[in-house]
C-alpha cells in the first residue's frame, strides 16, 4: 500500500485542525485585563467661623496649602492613592466658639475608550480599595482601626468627570459638596471580614488595614451598553455629616487608601 505524497499529508492536516478546535469539548477560555485608575483627593471645607473679630483668623492649614507642603513622593501623593476621612479643629483662641470641619474623599475611575469592543462580551468586572496608611489615633466608632476615615463605596453617575488636579480644595459655598452617585457598599462599623452586601468581600489587607474587593460587573456592563468612556467610583469618608457646633478637641481622622486596577473577565 502507497503512502500519500508528503504535500497531501500536511493538506489533510490542516482540513481536520479547524473541525477539531470546533469541538464540543473544547469551549473559549474566557480573557482578563486590567485597567489602571485614575485617583483624586478632594477636600471639602466645613463648619463655623466666628463672627468676633478677635476669634477671626485662619485655625489650620487650608487643606490646600496642607497638601502643596507634602514632597513629591511623600503619601497621600505616591501613584494610586487617595485621602479619605476628616479633620476637626475647634477655634483655640480663647472665648472662641468656631471651628473647621474638613472633609476628605477619594474619588477615581477607570477609562473605558479602548474597552468599547467588549460591550456584551464582559463576566465579571473587580475593583479593590485598601486601607494604606491609617491615623494614629483610632478610638473606635467613625474613626475605626482596621479602616480610618473610610466610610464606604460610591458607584458615581455616569457622564460625570473627575477634577483635573490630583488634589481639589472645594469650599464650603461650593453649589455642589461631592460628586453625586449611589452607596455601592458600606465599609462595617466595627469592621469585619467576610462577605458584605453589594457584592463586596473585606479582609485584613496586612498589618490590620482592611482591604476590600467589590464586585463591579453590572455596573461596568451598564457603562460599556450605554458607550459610556469611563467609569468613576468614590470612597466616602465615615462621618460626612455636616456639624452645628464645635468639637470638644481637635481630631485628624484623614487616611490614605490605595485604588486597586479595574480587572476585566471577557470573551
Amino acid at each position: 500500500m502507497h503512502s500519500l505524497p508528503s504535500k497531501f499529508r500536511l493538506l489533510s492536516a490542516a482540513a481536520v485542525l479547524p473541525l477539531l478546535s470546533a469541538c464540543p469539548g473544547s469551549p473559549p477560555q474566557p480573557l482578563s485585563r486590567q485597567i489602571d485608575p485614575e485617583v483624586r483627593s478632594i477636600a471639602l471645607i466645613e463648619g463655623q467661623p466666628d463672627a468676633v473679630q478677635s476669634c477671626q483668623g485662619p485655625i489650620v492649614p487650608a487643606p490646600q496649602s496642607w497638601w502643596n507642603s507634602l514632597p513629591p513622593q511623600q503619601p497621600p501623593k505616591l501613584v494610586n492613592q487617595g485621602l479619605v476621612g476628616f479633620h476637626l479643629t475647634p477655634n483655640p483662641r480663647p472665648g472662641c466658639a468656631g471651628f473647621r470641619q474638613d472633609l476628605y474623599r477619594t474619588e477615581f475611575g477607570y477609562s473605558l475608550l479602548a474597552q468599547q469592543a467588549l460591550k456584551g462580551l464582559v463576566v465579571k468586572a473587580m475593583l479593590s480599595v485598601h486601607a494604606e496608611i491609617l491615623p494614629p489615633q483610632r478610638p473606635g466608632f467613625l474613626c475605626e482601626p482596621f479602616t480610618g476615615g473610610g466610610g464606604g463605596l460610591v458607584r458615581l453617575s455616569l457622564g460625570q468627570a473627575l477634577p483635573a488636579a490630583a488634589f481639589t480644595e472645594m469650599p464650603a459655598t461650593a453649589r455642589v459638596r461631592f460628586l453625586s452617585g449611589a452607596r455601592r457598599v458600606n465599609f462595617p462599623q466595627p469592621w469585619i471580614s467576610g462577605s458584605l452586601p453589594g457584592g463586596a468581600t473585606s479582609f485584613d489587607g496586612g498589618g490590620q488595614r482592611a482591604s476590600f474587593s467589590v464586585d463591579v460587573t453590572q455596573d461596568v456592563v451598564q457603562a460599556l451598553d450605554n458607550g459610556a468612556g469611563a467609569i468613576q467610583f468614590a470612597i466616602a469618608g465615615s462621618d460626612e455629616a455636616v456639624r452645628s457646633a464645635a468639637p470638644p478637641a481637635a481630631f485628624d481622622c484623614r487616611t490614605i487608601y490605595r485604588v486597586g486596577p479595574l480587572v476585566l473577565t471577557h470573551y
